[in-house]
């Protein structure tokens, strides 16, 4: 498994996130202020696609 920086484009997991706190706002605050990573696991379809999956934590908040 691969730490990678989530890039600033991508979408963070709201609904996941607001599990963790219900307040929007906080989140949106976590979000604008930390630094957002995700362990890139690469998985092989046996149709030959190849998919990413990545679950997305915020550190430094």
């Amino acid at each position: 498994m691969k730490i990678v920086k989530v890039a600033s484009h991508e979408q963070p997991p709201i609904d996941l996130l607001l599990l963790a706190d219900p307040s929007p706002s906080l989140v949106e605050q976590y979000i604008q202020r930390g630094q957002k990573s995700a362990p890139a696991i690469q998985a092989s379809v046996s149709s030959g696609l190849n998919a990413d999956f990545r679950t997305i934590q915020i550190n430094g908040v």
